[in-house]
């Protein structure tokens, strides 16, 4: 491999800024290959970040043309198997936004697309690049909260703009909350407590012209034994976004958010580490993505895990549809 390491971006909006603005961190980073459908979209990103690089509006066409290592998908989840697969079959390693697919048969595609080329396909779950996360699964791998016995998980705010974007159109986001912060949900759950067994969920609608559920309650079983309740909307009017993960063990508890940690073993004080200095999460997400692809270090998070978060997905729709707990059927891998 060439010293510098050739990024493409397919989706230039929202989300990309994000992972465009981690690569630029990184100083053996090109980004050589934009990619929108819509060419002032690409244009404008270019122009946003002083990017000196290539605009295309045909994903085909830059992957035809560009000698790539790496690409980022940045578009709505209903195009990510479609041209992930593509990229992958031009031997191009994949990082791809959450939800990894629409459903579960497409994010099987990608992985076996991933494996077949000799490839990697991370999935982009971002909650997993923040310290108090990491933290917090340090601490329960480590026993510190003796078993696991009740968690709670919740991505709450008010956006009720979102119904006139792609996450409020089932032809693009494939569905709505549950899909989109469901899926982050999902990860962290499994990341933090080990496989889901068993679901059961409610959803709703309250925000005007939102065709799509805003509003949703997910219960969880864990192989392990511990209760889990998610809590998603994009509806209630709280004071700022609420996103946090509480795990209460036998021994301790400990409350992590995106930026703070807490924590209290055994009947001791409330620990909170001075996290200040923490790498950013979508930094440290795509740094770690460079290492892979220049053969420094393994993916901390691939496709299988974004295929697991599909499987609770999916289930959490099930059980919505036949109002009963669904079990969590795993696909072989």
């Amino acid at each position: 491999m060439n010293n510098q390491t050739r990024i493409g971006i397919v989706g230039c909006g929202g989300i990309s800024g994000f992972h465009i603005g981690g690569y630029l961190k990184i100083p053996e980073v090109e980004i050589v290959a934009l990619c929108d459908i819509k060419l002032e979209v690409a244009e404008k990103a270019a122009e946003s970040y002083s990017l000196d690089a290539r605009i295309y509006i045909d994903h085909h066409q830059m992957l035809d043309r560009e000698k790539l290592d790496g690409v980022s998908i940045c578009t709505p989840p209903s195009s990510h198997a479609r041209i992930a697969v593509d990229a992958l079959g031009h031997t191009v390693n994949v990082l791809c936004e959450k939800p990894l697919a629409t459903s579960v048969k497409e994010a099987q595609t990608m992985v076996a697309a991933a494996r077949l080329r000799l490839r990697f396909l991370m999935t982009a779950f971002a909650w997993r690049f923040r310290e108090p996360i990491r933290q917090a699964k340090a601490l329960v791998e480590a026993g510190e909260i003796g078993e696991p016995i009740i968690c709670r998980n919740m991505f709450i705010c008010r956006t009720p703009e979102i119904a006139r974007g792609t996450h409020g159109k089932q032809e693009l986001a494939g569905g709505g909350v549950i899909m989109d912060n469901g899926s982050h949900s999902a990860d962290l759950i499994r990341f933090i407590l080990g496989e889901v067994t068993n679901v059961s969920a409610r959803m709703a609608t309250f925000l005007e012209e939102m065709e799509l559920e805003d509003t949703a309650q997910i219960l969880l079983d864990m192989e392990r034994g511990a209760q889990v309740i998610i809590n998603l909307s994009w509806a209630a009017p709280v004071e700022r976004k609420l996103c946090a993960l509480e795990v209460y063990g036998s021994q301790g508890s400990i409350f992590a958010s995106g930026s703070r940690l807490r924590y209290r073993l055994a009947d001791g004080d409330w620990v909170e580490p001075d996290l200040s200095e923490a790498p950013e999460p979508f930094a440290r997400e795509t740094a770690h993505f460079v290492r892979c692809l220049r053969g420094q270090e393994e993916p901390e998070v691939d496709g299988v895990d974004g295929l697991r978060a599909q499987e609770v997905v999916e289930a959490a729709y099930r059980s919505i549809q036949k109002s009963v707990w669904v079990p969590v059927k795993r696909s072989k891998v």
